[in-house]
């Protein structure tokens, strides 16, 4: 089942699964994932069996291009049998939002070959992100 969350109880069990991303900062994640609760601008979706959390996905509204988009910030997807629905119908949901919000693209950054999320769930390669650190 998969559902919107609202509760702040339930942060720490989405910063666990978390943990299995290499290099996210998970202090700024829970900062994020708190203030997102109460927010107008972000969505938590969480997919859940039984007790067990399989899988969250953490998007929020941003501005890019001069106009605001969807960016997921976060998706951790449990490896399972059933894994391809699971991020097939977090990012249902993620679509669905972005469209009541009136927002025309979705965007995200990863660190893994964009291949596979060209393929499996249509994404269209857009850019190159650059990254450099600001010396003290």
């Amino acid at each position: 089942m998969i559902y919107e969350n609202s509760n702040p109880l339930l942060i720490p069990r989405l910063l666990e699964m978390a943990k299995t991303i290499p290099d996210l900062p998970i202090p700024e994640l829970e900062k994020m994932l708190i203030g997102g609760i109460s927010s107008t601008n972000t969505k938590i979706f969480v997919e859940e069996k039984g007790e067990e959390i399989r899988g969250f996905l953490f998007c929020s509204i941003e501005g890019f291009d001069g106009q605001d988009a969807c960016f997921v910030q976060v998706c951790a997807i449990k490896p399972t049998n059933e894994e391809n629905n699971i991020g097939f119908e977090l990012l249902n949901r993620v679509k669905l939002w972005a469209k009541e919000k009136n927002l025309e693209y979705i965007y995200f950054i990863t660190k893994r070959n964009a291949k596979g999320f060209e393929k499996k769930y249509h994404f269209k390669y857009y850019g190159t992100v650059l990254r450099k650190k600001l010396e003290e």
